[in-house]
């Protein structure tokens, strides 16, 4: 079983994912982030050129809305509206946002004004008959005016106890009977709702399966980490010896300055260097030592792309890349081993929660991913 590992590094909290040999899966930086609040905002602009609205929230910043989510009655400028940020600003882009307003839980997510309860696909059709009679008992104000989604951490309670997910039912009801009492009287930009909770968040969206120990050396962290129900089976460890830091016992700087550095070598000698460019990210692999002329450089270059392309996938996920992103392998003369490398790092992109795909490889031996833009990478948040 793996651990997960919370410290502050740099002025911003990281969550490190090892696995049993700690060997680092992952990790996640999360700086002071907007996801999720609800502001009174007002469309300020609409492009439908762009089929968006900007939209004010307050303090000069300005949100993306697709217009196909608007009223197209009320969808003019100067008009106000609740909406809610679904992503930071990246790079040189707006935050965006969305007037379908939501709010996140453990176990559940009410979506305000939407109609039904549904529960996640990864929740089996026998839990979810379980969840589904149990709820149909219950009686609580506000779940017939909104829709429902039971969200795959509730699976463990099917067929037990479900205390669980109905006070926190009651508990996000209320707040999305709050958010609909304020905001048809609240003055423009008010904050209607703040998640700070963005530890818990990252969390819920791990597989806690694969990991057995949680440690962190902060207290706030810890606090938040020992309130969440599916955890508690886990064993969650305040740090607090004085003589060796946390971050100095795993190493964890060491594994911060390998992900930042633009250098990453491979263990058949070869090595990739990675740099970022306002547009795209561009990864380049090199051989190394040449193997010497008695030698088969067709089949030595295809040993190193492929532990390559595995490490190419796993760079991407570690540093957050996203957008465009050229990797610039060797040049091989054999097509199968082409499609073998393409097929190969196709599966290994598979693994990663955001949408990745690898589109093609060029008559130069450039392959071309994109890769869904959900967060900023690792080294311009700890650059923040």
């Amino acid at each position: 079983m793996g651990k997960v590992v919370i410290t502050k590094l740099y002025e911003t909290h990281i969550l490190f994912l090892f696995d049993n040999e700690f060997e680092l899966q992952g990790l996640k930086a999360y700086s002071n982030s907007d996801v999720d609040s609800v502001y009174i905002g007002r469309i300020e602009e609409i492009n439908k050129g762009l089929n968006a609205a900007f939209i004010s929230i307050g303090n000069k910043k300005m949100v993306f809305v697709p217009l196909d989510e608007l009223d197209k009655k009320t969808a003019k400028c100067g008009n106000t509206l609740p909406v809610q940020i679904k992503t930071d600003a990246l790079k040189t882009k707006l935050p965006t946002a969305t007037a379908s307003i939501c709010i996140p839980g453990e176990y559940c997510v009410i979506h305000i004004g939407g109609k039904g309860i549904h529960y996640s696909k990864k929740i089996s059709s026998k839990d979810r008959s379980l969840l589904s009679a149990a709820l149909s008992d219950i009686e609580i104000k506000g779940m017939t005016d909104n829709g429902i989604v039971i969200r795959t951490n509730a699976e463990y309670l099917a067929g037990k106890d479900i205390v669980p997910l109905t006070d926190e039912l009651k508990a996000l009801l209320k707040i999305s009977e709050r958010i609909v009492k304020r905001s048809a009287t609240a003055r423009l930009h008010t904050s209607l709702y703040k998640n700070d909770n963005n530890i818990g968040n990252e969390i819920l969206k791990l597989n806690t399966d694969d990991y057995e120990d949680i440690i962190t050396d902060d207290k706030k962290t810890y606090d938040k980490l020992c309130k969440i129900d599916v955890l508690k089976n886990k064993n969650i460890k305040l740090y607090s010896d004085e003589a060796v830091s946390l971050v100095n016992l795993y190493s964890l700087k060491t594994h911060i300055d390998r992900i930042l550095d633009k250098n990453v070598y491979l263990k058949c000698g070869g090595h990739l260097v990675i740099e970022s460019t306002e547009a795209f990210t561009v990864i380049d692999v090199n051989s190394g030592k040449v193997p010497g002329k008695n030698k088969d450089p067709e089949n030595y270059y295809y040993k190193v792309n492929k532990e390559a392309a595995a490490e190419v996938s796993r760079q991407i996920i570690l540093r957050n890349l996203s957008g465009i992103i050229l990797v610039d392998f060797i040049n091989m003369s054999v097509n199968a081993h082409n499609e073998s490398l393409l097929k190969l790092l196709s599966e290994e992109l598979a693994r990663d929660k955001l949408k990745a795909s690898v589109i093609d490889m060029t008559k130069l031996g450039i392959v071309e991913i994109t890769r869904k833009k959900v967060d900023l990478s690792l080294d311009k948040i700890i650059s923040l």
